[in-house]
């Protein structure tokens, strides 16, 4: 993501058509109601390190913010209900 000039690697048949229709970030231009991601920093489920990328692809005036749990993890039974979040970006 950071290389420049980007170095896209070749994809598969089946990865092009994953990242074409089923991916998360395939819906996204297609969202119109106000959103909100959370996570935890220390949640390495499903690779998240990326995850605000996608909200470069909204449509103009979606309103969208993302928040992230310092050492949050996977599991958010033992957090509590005065778990410190950071919000990172608010439009």
């Amino acid at each position: 993501m950071y290389d420049v000039p980007n170095k896209e690697p070749e994809k598969t048949p089946g990865e092009g058509l994953y990242l074409a229709a089923i991916a998360p970030q395939v819906h996204a231009p297609h969202i119109t109601a106000a959103t909100l991601w959370l996570n935890g920093s220390n949640d390495h489920h499903g690779g998240h390190e990326r995850g605000e990328q996608t909200f470069k692809m909204f449509q103009p005036g979606v309103p969208w913010s993302f928040a992230i749990q310092a050492r949050g993890h996977h599991n958010t039974e033992k957090l509590g209900d005065t778990a410190p979040s950071r919000s990172l970006c608010k439009w």
